[in-house]
């Protein structure tokens, strides 16, 4: 178990616990965030991300979501880095199927968004929102 070896501290090299898979891996850390207590972007920084991606020129769009990322819990900041470089990193280097920025993105999204009922609009910008993070 990926996870249970990560929690119990006895090692944190991540590439040997999963056997140099990145699958295994993004398998895993999806798992994890799924069972975190609360979502890893909730209100009010997650109205304000999605409010940002409206935001034009791009220039402005990409500050408007920095500053909000930047408002965030120092943990939440360093697991968003984390995961998007991790996300970033497998999209540049896999050729697998499923394994392109849009495709992440797209699973991605409702892993790390609140799960409350939204409309096509509100799912647009979290869509939009997590791609631009994989840009970064």
């Amino acid at each position: 178990d990926v996870i249970g070896s990560l929690s119990s501290g006895r090692t944190r090299d991540v590439a040997a616990v999963c056997r140099d898979s990145a699958q295994l891996a993004a398998a895993s850390l999806a798992a994890y965030i799924r069972s975190l207590p609360e979502p890893l972007v909730g209100p009010p920084h997650y109205e304000a991300l999605c409010a940002a991606v409206d935001i034009e020129p791009y220039g402005e769009r990409v500050a408007s979501v920095r500053d909000t990322l930047g408002g965030m819990p120092e943990s939440t900041q360093t697991v968003l880095h984390r995961l998007f470089r991790f996300l970033s990193t497998l999209a540049s280097r896999s050729a697998a199927r499923g394994n392109s920025a849009e495709a992440l993105a797209q699973v991605w999204t409702a892993m790390i968004t609140p799960t409350y009922e939204r409309g096509r609009a509100l799912l647009r910008n979290e869509f939009r929102l997590v791609g631009l993070l994989l840009q970064q």
